[in-house]
This record gives C-alpha cells, structure tokens and sequence, in this order.
C-alpha cells in the first residue's frame, strides 16, 4: 500500500515538470548569486588596505617603525601605508572623504615615553564604513601592539640592568636609541623564524570544508522548502479522507509522505555530489554521503511532526522553517562551532560526524544509529498527532 501511494506521489510530482526544475535549479542560482555579489564585496575592500600614519613623534625611531611596516614583505602586499602630512591635524583626517580603513595617530613624545618605560598610548580610528578592511586593519594594529610592546619590555630591561650604569648622557641615550630600533625590528620580523606548514591536526575543519558543508547545507534546506511548498496539495483534508476510506492507516500516510520526500533528497544529493566532485574537484565519499542523507531525513522528521500538529500548511511550514533554521545554526552547519560558545556539545554532534569524516575518514557508526533511531521515533510520533488532528 505504502508504494502504491508513493508512486502515486511521484506522478503528482512529475506532472508539473517546470516546477519541479524551478525548485532544484532556483536555490542554486540564488546561492551562486548571493556568493559571488559577497565575494566581489570583499574582494574590492581587501584589494588594497589604506592606512593613514599621522606621525606627531617624527623621531629616528617612528620613522623606522613605519619604514619597517611598509616594507614588511607579508602585509605590503594588500596594505597601504600613507604618511599624513604634519600641518594638517588629526581632526582634519577624520572629516576627510578619503576611505581609509583606518589612522593611526602617534602622539608628540611617543619615543621619549617608551624609552623612559611610560607607556603611551597611539590612537587608532576605524572606518565604520567599510567593515572588512576596518576589521582586517585592526587585527593587524592588534598584532603591531604586541610588538612594540614586546619591543619595550626588550628596551627597558637593558636600560634597567645596563644602560642607566652609564654615566655619559649622550651615550645613554645613543643606547637606547639603538636598543629601541633593534627590539623594535626584532619584533615585526619575528615571523622569518617561523615556516608555515598547513596541517589537519589541530582536529579542525579547513575553510574550504566549512564552506562545503554550509554551502551544501543552505542548498538542501531551500530545495527541500520549495519542494514541500510548491508541491503539498491545496485539498489536503479531502485526500487525506478518501484515504481513509480505503483504510489507509495515519501511519501509513506519514511513511508515504517521509518516504516521497526522503528520495527526492536521495536523488538530490547523490547529484549534486556528483556535480561537486566533477566541478570543483570534491572527493565522492560514501559515507559522507549517508551522513548528508542522515541529515535530510531529519529535516524531513522536522517537517512531518510540524506537519502533524496543524491543519493549516502556511502554520506548519512557519513552524518548520523556524526549527529547522536553529537547528542547523546551532548545529555548526552555517556558522563553525568555534564560534558558538554557549551551546552545548549535543547541539553539535551532527557537525563532528562530518568533521570526523572529512578528518580521519572514519564513519560515525554510533552516531548513525542514534539518528535512525529519533528518526523512527519522530514518524511514531507524528502519526499519532497527524490521527488526532486530520482525520477529526
């Protein structure tokens, strides 16, 4: 009986071909569309950083500083430095047109402060106005803090154990001077000590497989939405009682409908794997695969229980897309579970199978079983709402 009745589904469903081509083609182009319009946002802030360097100091030691940072081999290349001219003040800058993604004002007496161990504080302004480049500019001057203060710590121990011995003025002060360029340099050249080796070990997904997995993710919930939008019956009351009067159970009803809507994903996902893997070069995994229809037969259970518990379909559709946008946010599917810190490891348990996966290429036996498990218990449970509240 349960066939009969999906086959019955899928005529339905294929009788309006260009619909059914419009929900499958539709969320795709939306998503390519929406992609590239971020990615050509981001592209043209990042392209080129501008940094305006209002230097009220101007000692032997800022210049350097700035020279140092302006021919800095790992930023030069996105980043602008642009020396203010001195006449003009800072206020000046700040009610300038100009785009920059941020100023950096040192203050007259900035060298005489860090050699005496006082420490000053250099003013940074951010544009509000162009978020990436404002962000990227501050985790950069972040980092610059960290230098000069390691640089100061460096300059106030020798002075504390060395310099203040001396009883000469001129050459106290010419070895803080140099003491003062070469911590300084030491500092923002650190990282020619370091040899960047991209690794998996650090049990994290790379942005590239983040990306995977929320891209996939977003294109399946909207194909799926569309589908049970454009494709549930309008006279859903009148079917579901010539149903019952050839004794078709609610639990038979519900098993059609979750089986109807877990091939379309089947059938969905084994071909967009495909078109990924052929495309984009991304690895065709079995077991990654199960674990996407894993995913969907949750988001299917989602919608029957919602389904279920009201007549009226803009309702439980309402209700469906509420959960479902939660349980994939604080799921780890649309934003790293790095970055959730307040939800609880059980949130994220779906997003571990994957990441053991695509990580060590193990599958999540346990956790396949537990899913299957809520799944059955979810259709369970939605027979017994859908018998109360359909068939009264």
């Amino acid at each position: 009986m349960v066939l009969h009745m999906l086959l019955y589904e899928w005529k339905r469903t294929l009788k309006r071909p260009t619909l059914f081509l419009f929900v499958i083609i539709f969320p795709i182009v939306l998503l390519l569309v929406t992609g590239l319009a971020i990615y050509s946002l981001a592209k043209e802030e990042v392209n080129q950083i501008d940094i305006l360097v209002l230097d009220e100091d101007e000692t032997f030691e800022t210049t350097t500083l700035i020279d140092q940072l302006e021919s800095d081999e790992t930023i030069n290349e996105h980043v602008n430095f642009i020396r203010g001219d001195q006449p003009q003040s800072i206020d000046y800058y700040l009610n300038s047109d100009a785009r920059y993604a941020a100023i950096v004002h040192v203050p007259a007496g900035f060298t005489a402060d860090l050699r005496s161990g006082i420490n000053r504080e250099i003013d940074v302004y951010l544009n509000e106005n162009i978020a990436i480049s404002s962000s990227l500019a501050h985790m950069l001057l972040e980092s610059g803090q960290n230098y000069i203060s390691a640089a100061q710590s460096g300059v106030n121990t020798v002075n504390q154990l060395y310099i203040k011995s001396l009883d000469d003025p001129d050459e106290r002060r010419s070895f803080v001077q140099q003491m003062t360029v070469h911590f300084t340099l030491l500092t923002l050249g650190r990282n020619n000590f370091f040899e960047l080796d991209e690794s998996l070990e650090s049990n994290m997904l790379s942005w590239v497989q983040q990306v995977y997995l929320s891209g996939t993710t977003v294109l399946l919930f909207l194909t799926y939405l569309l589908f049970v939008m454009m494709f549930q019956q309008k006279n859903d009351a009148v079917i579901v009682k010539r149903w019952s009067l050839i004794q078709v159970t609610p639990l038979k009803r519900i098993f059609t409908m979750f089986f109807h809507h877990f091939s379309f994903s089947v059938i969905y996902l084994l071909a967009l794997s495909i078109i990924l893997h052929f495309l984009f070069n991304i690895p065709f995994n079995f077991f990654v695969l199960i674990q996407w229809f894993l995913l969907a037969a949750i988001l299917h259970g989602i919608y029957i229980f919602c389904y279920s518990l009201f007549k009226n379909q803009s309702l439980s559709l309402s209700l469906f897309f509420i959960v479902s946008s939660f349980f994939l946010l604080l799921s780890g599917f649309l934003i790293p579970p790095i970055y959730l810190t307040n939800v609880p490891e059980l949130m994220t348990l779906f997003h571990d199978g994957f990441k053991q996966l695509l990580l060590t290429g193990d599958a999540p036996i346990i956790l396949w079983g537990v899913l299957f498990v809520a799944v059955v218990l979810i259709i369970f449970l939605s027979s017994l709402f859908y018998q109360r509240g359909k068939l009264q």
